[in-house]
């Protein structure tokens, strides 16, 4: 049932003591929206719900793709988040394909890589078996042609009917945790006892 998966989840959170609680708000999570809100009511975690569907992130600033980190984007080459994705699902999936492929120059060929642009994952903490699932799910999602030019992905929807996989949802978990938008802080008077005494 969704709403007990949310009440794990939210109740997890709370017990890790986390300070961002991101939830996917499309289809069925879609109506976790006040459950969610009404859980961490009054606790110190910023909450976001994630729409796939929605337009890109940052859609105006320049792409630069993980691939072509050598390249520079200037001038007239430069294309927009927002010329490149379809939505927020494909922007994020890329984002986590261009780290993945940093991680992989990096420890393939030795290329330097800002660790902030990497990835990579504790096969003891996660466990062998649910790594495996993450990788299956993340080979299985199919990019979709469209008419405009821009990248996009099969939905959930058509991978089921189309080809028969199910919805990826470690792969997705994985994906909008690419999604780090700037959490602004509250401003807040903290005192501070001196050592002196003063």
């Amino acid at each position: 049932d969704i709403n007990e998966g949310a009440d794990w989840a939210s109740s997890l959170a709370v017990i890790d003591d986390v300070d961002h609680f991101l939830f996917d708000g499309d289809g069925l999570g879609a109506g976790l929206r006040r459950q969610i809100t009404d859980y961490f009511s009054g606790k110190k975690v910023t909450v976001t719900m994630f729409k796939g569907s929605e337009s890109p992130f940052d859609e105006d600033a320049p792409y630069q793709a993980g691939a072509w980190t050598d390249e520079v984007v200037q001038g007239d080459n430069v294309r927009t988040i927002g010329d490149v994705f379809r939505n927020k699902r494909a922007q994020f999936y890329y984002t986590l394909a261009d780290r993945l492929y940093r991680t992989y120059r990096a420890v393939e060929h030795g290329e330097y890589a800002d660790p902030d642009e990497m990835l990579s994952f504790d096969k003891e903490a996660i466990g062998e078996n649910i790594l495996n699932k993450l990788f299956a799910e993340l080979t299985q999602i199919q990019r979709k042609f469209n008419g405009n030019g821009k990248l996009e992905l099969m939905t959930k929807v058509e991978m089921k009917q189309k080809l028969g996989i199910p919805s990826p949802n470690l792969a997705d978990a994985l994906m909008m945790c690419m999604h780090c938008p700037a959490l602004v802080r509250e401003e807040t008077e903290i005192y501070v006892p001196s050592s002196s005494g003063w």
